[in-house]
């Protein structure tokens, strides 16, 4: 692509979208690589319904991908592509810090509690939930952002389908690596 009758070095925004896609990846299969320790912090009391209560994390996550979608459009026609992606890395940023949060509050604050059927559930789980919703809606907003991207950050000796394969090929290191990770790094290899 030329600008001014100058040809555009696309190397730059190319590489930093792969490496979102990375993320994309690596987040996603993170989230769910933590459920064994988040039944442990969380779903103690939940007796029966442990299973249950967990699944609903990774189910608020993918629950973000119909519902958020439509806002990722929304936002690119209203926004542009990068006001776009760095709305959907702000909104990333708050549902990491929800995740925070929901540690903190169930430190602070233990005896806050619901009791849902028999299961005594505190409220940092809840906290939680809501964080799995949103990192899901800024990855979901991410995707649809990265994809068009790819294909439009042309370099020499590739075609679009090639650039849009290696953000895809990024994503998939990132599920990957992303076990490894969570048992090696943040675990110890306990996990």
């Amino acid at each position: 692509m030329t600008q001014n009758g100058q040809k555009v070095n696309y190397t730059g925004p190319f590489i930093a979208m792969v490496f979102l896609f990375f993320i994309v990846g690596f987040l996603t299969c993170v989230n769910q690589q933590f459920l064994s320790p988040l039944q442990k912090a969380f779903l103690e009391g939940a007796g029966s319904l442990k299973n249950t209560f967990a699944t609903l994390i990774i189910f608020s996550w993918f629950l973000a991908y119909p519902l958020t979608g439509g806002i990722g459009s929304a936002w690119v026609n209203r926004y542009g592509y990068k006001g776009t992606l760095v709305r959907a890395l702000l909104v990333m940023i708050a549902g990491l810090f929800f995740f925070f949060l929901s540690s903190w509050f169930t430190v602070t604050f233990p005896e806050a509690t619901f009791t849902i059927a028999s299961a005594v559930i505190p409220a940092g789980y809840f906290i939680f939930l809501a964080g799995s919703y949103i990192v899901g809606s800024a990855v979901t907003i991410l995707q649809v952002v990265i994809n068009p991207y790819l294909v439009a950050c042309e370099l020499p000796g590739t075609r679009d389908v090639q650039r849009l394969q290696i953000g895809a090929s990024a994503n998939s290191i990132g599920t990957t690596v992303g076990p490894y990770f969570v048992s090696g790094i943040v675990f110890g290899g306990v996990a």
